[in-house]
């Protein structure tokens, strides 16, 4: 069945309710890297406004203290937009969630290697207080916002819906990205968000929502969630770099683990969000560190899921098999490959 989807619109300046909370950052010097191949290199990067450890390189302009040309790009919508980009040749490496990208990958496997894990979990499922919505069964009927189609907060919603017994147009889902969605749900323009990380946290912190579920719960057992892919010709191409980037990620791990403090204020000062939004996220287990090197059998597990409730269509074992390539975090993290 089609999903209701209706586009929501909120302004820019409404988003200014956002407290975010920059800052200095005291974090070490950047470590020293093979910047003469760095200097001649450019790499385009696809983000969005989590607080993933990506935010930290980003914010330290580690990559461009080592002597790369980095161009980050913003896609509030995720992944849809980055493989897109990445298909049309304007996009090296991007920042994204398995669930969102295994199922449009598996329709073009050999644009990209899928090589490293940031984060698990980083999708909630938030009701606005008063809306009357206790559990999943309770948004038959409401106004649900997500970032959109092929994006792993729809996959976590249609998910949730399907082990509830609800059919994918129970309810009308607007589409608002995470910022927005934040604003929707203070404004009381819908009844419930399936929102990513920091802002499904926001909107708790803010008093305007409650959790109903998380990706976790939802899936049953630890969602995979976030990560990295490069296209195939860059990584071909350049290698080192993609290792460097790879450093550069596992050393904001590092950060968020020893000095959380300092790590929180960064993220605020990438996503826009509270200070206290973040440190929310990361408490409650709304965003879990994982290990660099990808799990191969936790992503084919995923996607069989994925493949169970019509979100994934392909050989699971094939696909991830093919896709992943873990030899450039073995590399840098340690680890068979």
């Amino acid at each position: 069945m089609k999903r209701p989807i209706v586009a929501l619109a909120v302004s820019t300046a409404s988003m200014l309710v956002l407290a975010a909370c920059g800052g200095n950052s005291s974090a070490s010097a950047p470590a020293s890297s093979s910047s003469n191949s760095a200097k001649n290199v450019t790499i385009t990067i696809g983000t969005f406004p989590d607080p993933r450890p990506m935010g930290i390189v980003k914010e330290e302009g580690w990559l461009e203290k080592q002597g790369y040309t980095v161009k980050w790009e913003t896609f509030l919508n995720g992944i849809p937009g980055e493989i897109a980009a990445a298909a049309g040749g304007s996009l090296d490496m991007g920042q994204a969630d398995t669930s969102g990208m295994m199922p449009l990958f598996v329709k073009d496997p050999t644009l990209a290697w899928y090589v490293g894990t940031e984060t698990g979990d980083v999708v909630q499922i938030i009701a606005r207080k008063g809306s009357g919505i206790t559990s999943v069964a309770g948004l038959k009927g409401k106004v649900i916002t997500t970032p959109g189609l092929n994006t792993a907060d729809q996959v976590v919603l249609d998910l949730a819906l399907h082990k509830a017994g609800l059919p994918l147009n129970a309810g009308t889902y607007p589409i608002a990205t995470g910022p927005n969605s934040v604003i929707a749900m203070q404004n009381g323009t819908v009844d419930a968000a399936s929102a990513y990380v920091p802002f499904s946290a926001q909107m708790i912190v803010n008093g305007t929502g409650r959790l109903i579920a998380t990706a976790d719960q939802v899936y049953g057992k630890p969602w995979v969630a976030g990560g990295l892919f490069v296209t195939r010709a860059f990584a071909k191409a350049h290698p080192q770099a993609v290792r460097d980037v790879l450093k550069a990620v596992l050393r904001a791990e590092n950060l968020i683990k020893t000095q959380p403090a300092t790590a929180y204020k960064l993220l605020s000062q990438y996503s826009g969000a509270s200070v206290a939004a973040i440190k929310y996220s990361y408490d409650h287990n709304f965003i879990r560190l994982l290990p660099l090197v990808p799990d191969k059998q936790a992503m084919i597990a995923e996607a069989k899921t994925e493949q169970q409730y019509g979100v994934f269509s392909g050989n699971p074992t094939t696909f991830i098999n093919s896709w992943v390539n873990t030899s450039f975090a073995a590399a840098v993290a340690g680890g068979k490959p």
